[in-house]
């Protein structure tokens, strides 16, 4: 059982290691430097996770406006935010390779 118990923390800190490396330093404050999921799929796995990077980076975040923008051969998602202390912002989101799939 001890054995299974180090196996299953390790696995799950590996997880959390490669999941957060995907976009460390991003800040999504334009087009060239949006936040991108490498492992997104599809707009079921990249949606919950662009709210969850909202959530980690923006706690209590409110969501102001989306918009779907092109840029090139790119599309993005540009989302407006309120912070908790008021400020506004907007995020974009690198989902070409994810988006409608």
């Amino acid at each position: 059982m001890y054995k299974l118990s180090i196996l299953v923390f390790c696995l799950a800190m590996v997880g959390c290691a490669s999941t957060s490396s995907s976009y460390d330093g991003i800040e999504g404050s334009s087009f060239e430097n949006a936040v991108v999921f490498p492992n997104a799929k599809s707009s079921f796995d990249g949606i919950p996770m662009e709210n969850q990077w909202l959530q980690d980076k923006y706690p209590n975040f409110k969501k102001v406006s989306q918009s779907m923008l092109s840029n090139g051969n790119d599309v993005y998602d540009a989302i407006t935010i309120e912070t908790s202390n008021g400020e506004t912002k907007v995020v974009y989101f690198k989902m070409t390779s994810w988006f409608g799939m």
